[in-house]
This record gives C-alpha cells, structure tokens and sequence, in this order.
C-alpha cells in the first residue's frame, strides 16, 4: 500500500486558504467602499425615521447590497409596524411602508 506524502495535503490547505483570504479581501474592499459612501450615522437615520412617523425604533439596520447605502428603521406606534427607509448618504425619507394589525391579527400592507 503507498502511502500518501504529506506534501499534497499541506499544499491543499495552503489553496484554500489563500482562496479564502482573497475573498475575504474582495468582501473588506467592498464594504469599505460602500461605508465611505454613507454620511449618515444610525442614531440619524433613526431620528430622521421618528420625525416622520411617531413611535418607538425597535430597529434598525445599514443595508448595502442592491444600490447605494441605506437604513431601514422599524418603529411601532399604536399596533402598527412602520418600516422606513432613509438614504445613507443624505438622510432623506426615501420610502415607508406600513403594516397595520386588525382586530383579528391580520397584517394589511400600506406603501408609500
């Protein structure tokens, strides 16, 4: 029976982690990039979210992928979920929409 040399599994384990390291790089670089773009900090996107739409932010998230950088805020106000979303690089309303509870616990979509 021969036996395997050592070599081939040291060499397997250096290409994949030198494929992993590059990834890693593409993804930094990336999100780099789309962080430099954003101006607006979470705190302001939520209060510009709650100038809008009265409530309690219950959260809130950067999303990047699929166009420029933007947050969306959730606030809750009286049995309605508000989700809005604010530009991360002005702090402008760019979209809400609204999903109203009725007495039996159905959600009735609203956009704006």
């Amino acid at each position: 029976m021969k036996r395997k040399s050592p070599l081939i599994g040291v060499l397997a384990l250096i290409t994949l982690a030198a494929g992993v390291a590059i990834a890693d790089s593409s993804t930094h670089q990336t999100l780099s990039r789309e962080l430099a773009q954003t101006r607006v900090t979470l705190t302001d996107a939520v209060a510009a979210a709650l100038k809008r739409t009265p409530g309690r932010a219950v959260s809130g998230e950067l999303v990047t992928e699929d166009g420029p950088p933007r947050y969306q805020v959730e606030i809750l106000h009286q049995g309605t979920r508000t989700e809005t979303t604010v530009d991360g690089r002005d702090g402008k309303i760019l979209a809400t929409r609204q999903d109203r509870q009725d007495q039996k616990g159905h959600s009735n979509n609203e956009d704006d």
